[in-house]
């Protein structure tokens, strides 16, 4: 909080909350880098999130986000750079992705 006085990033207001810019899940670290103070507004809104390529149905949750276009822009790209080990995983989500309803919420648990 120092490091901004004591305001929110966004709009100078005073900030109530520091969230990390960048989760742990995905690398984020407790490094004053990655974290952004907030007031209660822009908190509230705090609109910045993340889905894993790999979890298709994680893109569900956020509105507007279209996985396929981006799996198959960054297989295409890995491809050119020769990483075959991304390319097949994300084909093999890509022909899934052709039969599968992704909305289950519980879709990698065993159901039996």
């Amino acid at each position: 909080m120092k490091k901004t006085d004591g305001q929110c990033l966004v709009c100078d207001e005073e900030a109530s909350y520091v969230v990390r810019m960048v989760p742990p899940r995905y690398g984020g670290s407790r490094e004053l880098e990655n974290l952004a103070p907030l007031c209660d507004h822009h908190y509230e809104n705090y609109g910045h999130m993340f889905a894993d390529i790999l979890v298709p149905p994680e893109w569900n949750k956020i509105h507007g986000a279209e996985w396929r276009p981006l799996a198959t822009e960054l297989r295409d790209q890995f491809d050119e750079l020769g990483v075959d080990g991304i390319v097949e995983t994300l084909n093999q989500l890509l022909a899934t992705d052709q039969e599968q309803e992704w909305d289950d919420p519980f879709l990698y648990l065993d159901q039996q």
